[in-house]
This record gives C-alpha cells, structure tokens and sequence, in this order.
C-alpha cells in the first residue's frame, strides 16, 4: 500500500540486477486452463481448528511493522508466514496461530529486493511445500514489469526463547508483464497447487481483473531473458460500494489479498474493508469461481488490512493489519 520507491529509471535497474541470476524464470508466453482436482498434500496433523467467533491477538515485536502479506504454514499447521511492505528488510516472519514472532528468514539470492511487496502465498509443488513472495505493488503504475520470488518453506524448530534467525534461498524468479504492457497495480497472489497455477488480481481498477502464470519456470539461455507474459482471465465478481457509502467509492473494492483453499474448494479475496469467500465447484476454474456471487466476512475494524489466508481445514480465515502494533485475527467462514 506505502508508494514504492518506484521511479522508472529505478525499476529497470532493479529488474536488469534481478535478471543477472541463474534462477529460473518464465517463458515469454504462460497460460493455463487448469481445472479443479485433487490438490498435493503433504501428511500432516492438523492442529489450526478455530474457536467459535473472531479471535484477536497482537504480533508481537517491533520487526513485523508493515504486515502487507500472510500464507499459512504447510510445514507446520497451525503458523503463518509473513512480510513487511516496501522498503523492508527482505525477509519473511514466521508466526504462531496467537501472533507470536517466532523466526525470521532473510531471502538469499542475488537481485533480491523489497521494491513494494504486497501479498504471498504458500503451495505444494512436486511433493515439497513452497513459499511465493510477490513483488507486485505499483501505486503509480510505472514498473515496466512485476516480480515474484520462490523459495522452499524454511524447515526450522522454534526456540524455547528467541527467536529463530537463518537465510532461506531463492529457488525461482519469475519476472512477469501484464498482456497489454500497461502497469497496474497489484497487491494479492495465489497457487491453485493442483495446477501449477498462480494467480494475480488487479487493485486499482473499477473491475479487478484476475490474471494467471504458471509455476514451471525453466532456465533461459539469456543473461536478460524475457519477462514471462501473464494471462488475462477477465474481471472478477466483486460488490462495489453500496448507495451513501462515505469514502472513496472507487476504493470500497480495491483487492489487497487472496488466497486457495489447502483442498483447492474455496477463495478468499481480501479488500480494505471486507473479505470474501467463493466456494469452487468440482471441474471449476479459479476464473469460474470468481465469476459467482462470494459470501462475504465482516472484518475487524483495523487501520489498514491487507493480508489474509485461509486456515489449514479452510474453516477460518486470518488476517492482519499493518502498522505496530500490527494486529492479527481468525475469523470464521460460514459454512455452505
């Protein structure tokens, strides 16, 4: 949400840095048609069942100060992954199920930058859990092309007092431009595992659009390949402002976040004010899902949300707040 730094000149030097790197990135073309079907999974005890009603807590600690993203914990059920926005350190912050900051994770890789990240999800690729951090936001609409970073999600214990501090490597790079190569700006990501597909949405538009890539990123032989081009689903189902909203109407639907069901059978898209959950029919797209009426989550009235992820068993969903302290709640999903 904070303004990137984001000059032009900027972010073709931060993007030709970025490019210098052996990691993988994405071929000039991505598309998918991928359906819904049985997701990855890795055995795990699931130990994120929520309480009856919304629960509170506060993150603890002054280094998660710009809580713009958030993904649940496929390692360990029950915690949470996330950021700060731009100009933070270039690190992810494991949380407990309470807010508690229990570990730090440093991204190593060359050209890794926190030029305006806004959202990250986690995913099961190839039998391995992954975490994805999107370098998408762009206020002004000047980024020639957005970035987002792949990493393994960090194996860690958590101390009995401290908390953990190690680096995490970049696995895969993916540098991606919109299909009209018109800037927008965006500030959610997810991964429909079953697939392989990820998916953008636009924010500051009338009519969000959701845009996808694909996770199959491959080397290219170029020392600065070309940015993959992200395909365009077409605009979501999303309410607008009602009659006598007080605010900026153009506001009242901005997306902030989303997130995939670890069973692949419900979104969550997160705006400034308010949260909404689309229920995905079997031999459904995500596309198709977002094109039908969600039930909407009255969301705590904090500062400014913009994260948001689905719990384990998708009975819940959390969300935080940026700003210290930041503010963290779960918050039940209605059942169908």
């Amino acid at each position: 949400m904070k303004a990137a730094a984001s000059l032009w000149a900027w972010c073709m030097l931060v993007g030709l840095f970025a490019c210098t790197t052996d990691s993988p990135v994405l071929p000039a073309t991505v598309a998918t048609t991928g359906v819904f079907q049985a997701a990855q999974a890795l055995p795990q005890e699931n130990t994120d069942t929520p309480e009856e009603g919304v629960s509170e807590f506060i993150i603890n600690g002054q280094a998660i100060n710009e809580s713009s993203g958030l993904a649940r914990s496929i390692r360990k059920p029950g915690m949470y992954w996330t950021h700060n926005d731009s100009g933070g350190n270039t690190a992810v912050y494991a949380l407990s199920s309470q807010g508690g900051h229990v570990a730090t994770f440093h991204l190593q890789g060359l050209g890794v930058t926190n030029l305006d990240w806004e959202d990250m999800t986690s995913a099961v690729l190839d039998g391995q859990p992954v975490l994805l951090v999107a370098d998408v936001g762009d206020n002004n609409a000047l980024r020639p092309f957005v970035t987002v970073y792949q990493m393994p999600e960090p194996e860690f214990e958590v101390a009995r007092y401290g908390i953990v501090s190690d680096v995490v490597n970049v696995t895969a790079v993916y540098q991606l431009v919109f299909p009209d190569a018109r800037p927008r700006d965006v500030e959610s990501i997810a991964v429909d595992s079953a697939t392989r597909t990820a998916y953008l949405i636009s924010k500051r538009e009338a009519q969000p659009r959701l845009f996808s890539f694909e996770l199959n990123a491959k080397p290219l032989n170029s020392t600065v390949p070309v940015p993959g081009v992200l395909k365009d689903l077409g605009p979501i189902n999303i309410p607008r402002a009602p009659a006598g909203f007080e605010g900026n109407p153009n506001s009242f639907n901005w997306v902030t976040t989303m997130d995939i069901s670890a069973d692949g059978r419900s979104v969550y898209v997160g705006t400034l004010m308010n949260g909404y959950v689309y229920a995905r029919q079997a031999s459904e797209t995500i596309q198709q899902a977002l094109s039908r009426s969600p039930k909407a989550l009255r969301l705590p009235d904090y500062s400014q949300i913009e994260a948001g992820a689905f719990t384990s068993d998708a009975r819940a969903v959390v969300i935080t707040s940026e700003n210290v302290p930041a503010r963290m709640a779960r918050i039940p999903v209605p059942r169908p």
